[in-house]
């Protein structure tokens, strides 16, 4: 208890007598005081970076902004507000854009498990004898993706024909077979998962993970085994860092100047009519024509006004421009959060997005396609499919994943990259000291691959 709540209740004391059991009573002064001081002291043990002059003040309360963010907050601000569906849909959409290759095998070899992913994966196959839409798994992956980064974390709920008639129990293994196997993937967020059931057994490989989600559905809540849920969070575990999680109070702030500046529009062009009273002149205060007439002037049903005996002035305002402060809040959300401005304001095509700027957001997404999109969304769903039987085992029970290469040279930029190289290969061809081979290495082109002779197959030296 601190000092000024003791001073408090003394001060209470020495007005009021202490009734006959020895109980100390406070009046309702003294009771909100300690209240709101033990809450003050939470809120500051919450989150202390938060105050100055020694807890006097909230800096969080002065600038409004909330001191607990729940997933609601961040689903608001994902529904409502561009940027911050921006920040959350840029990563997941450039990360799946151009799928990567599953396979088990070498170059050039075709194996079941790479048939079976095929069937799973090519849209432009026609389902044989199903009325049903196969899943788009790259969709449902991406929107997954999307949906893990609204809040601490996401998921995708299978349905797999593993002759189950509940979604509470474990999957059969082996038991839904082929690609017809697997019946539905539907992404699900944080709001969708209203309970989750953690293992809680410190000698199972599962302790601390879920067992069982209660997930709530259009046709109702669900108790789900884990078997049917792959989870989805940054860090790998239960819960992971939303995506707005460190610029939501500049997406507030940001909010502000932008619908401030919106309501300042609209109040500073519209004409205001102010009128006065000649010297001499009485207003018939029963008489409404002086405001039919200014309502008709304002919404242009007629050019001009006239008022007998009145003076008129017509005001309007001037419209300030926000640019300036909207850059700064921009300048310091793509900051936080390493994402290129451009990128952040969706022109990172064209000739509005430098190459620097592609260059680090390609850096940023093939790590993203390697640390996260693959060891936490991909392989989790292979491996649970391969387990379903939905999808084969692999040869070896191993298989690769390989991402496409993000950056595709322009014609202009590998014609200047060639007409480079071949002006050194010519410099370096009237050295004498350097070969033909020699100067191909230094202008980083590869080895000429032998030559075979038709007629007796045999190798011939690279010309």
């Amino acid at each position: 208890m601190t000092a000024t709540t003791q001073q408090v209740i003394n001060n209470h004391q020495q007005k009021e007598s202490a009734p006959p059991t020895g109980e100390m009573t406070i009046n309702k002064e003294a009771f909100d005081f300690i209240v709101n001081s033990l809450l003050l002291r939470r809120r500051q043990a919450m989150n202390p970076g938060a105050t100055q002059y020694e807890g006097d003040r909230d800096i969080n309360q002065a600038a409004g902004y909330k001191t607990e963010l729940r997933f609601e907050h961040y689903y608001s601000k994902y529904k409502r507000q561009n940027i911050a569906s921006r920040i959350v849909n840029a990563p997941a959409t450039h990360t799946w854009r151009r799928p990567p290759i599953i396979s088990d095998a070498k170059q050039n070899e075709v194996t079941q498990f790479m048939k079976a992913w095929a069937e799973l994966t090519d849209v432009e196959v026609v389902p044989d004898g199903e009325p049903e839409d196969r899943p788009s798994l790259w969709h449902h992956l991406t929107t997954a993706d999307k949906f893990a980064g609204i809040g601490r974390f996401g998921a995708m709920l299978l349905g797999l024909r593993d002759q189950k008639d509940n979604l509470k129990h474990p999957v059969e293994k082996g038991k839904a077979v082929g690609s017809k196997g697997l019946l539905y993937v539907t992404p699900l967020n944080e709001g969708h998962i209203k309970d989750i059931k953690l293992e809680k057994d410190s000698t199972s490989p599962r302790y601390g993970r879920p067992l069982h989600y209660e997930i709530e559905l259009e046709s109702g809540s669900e108790i789900v085994h884990w078997h049917r849920v792959v989870h989805i969070s940054d860090s790998g575990g239960l819960y992971g860092t939303p995506r707005m999680e460190a610029v939501f109070d500049l997406l507030d702030d940001l909010l502000k100047v932008t619908a401030g500046s919106g309501e300042a529009a609209f109040q500073l062009m519209k004409q205001k009519i102010i009128t006065s009273t000649k010297d001499g002149y009485a207003l018939d205060e029963a008489n409404d024509s002086i405001k039919e007439k200014a309502l008709e002037f304002l919404h242009q049903l007629t050019p001009f006004l006239e008022l007998e005996g009145m003076d008129v002035h017509i005001q309007g305002g001037q419209i300030v421009d926000p640019s300036p402060i909207i850059r700064i809040y921009i300048a310091l959300i793509s900051g936080t959060i390493s994402y290129p401005q451009r990128i952040l304001l969706g022109s990172e095509r064209g000739e509005l997005a430098s190459g620097q700027d592609s260059d680090n957001w390609n850096e940023f997404i093939e790590g993203r396609q390697t640390s996260f999109a693959e060891p936490i969304i991909l392989r989790p769903l292979i491996n649970r499919l391969v387990y379903a039987g939905v999808l084969p085992m692999p040869k070896k029970k191993r298989y690769k994943v390989t991402w496409p290469e993000l950056k595709k040279p322009k014609t202009s930029e590998i014609a200047k990259t060639n007409r480079t190289r071949a002006l050194i290969i010519k410099d370096l061809g009237r050295v004498d000291d350097v070969t033909p081979e020699e100067a191909r290495q230094l202008a980083l082109l590869p080895a000429k691959a032998p030559v075979t002779d038709d007629e007796d197959n045999t190798v011939k030296e690279p010309v």
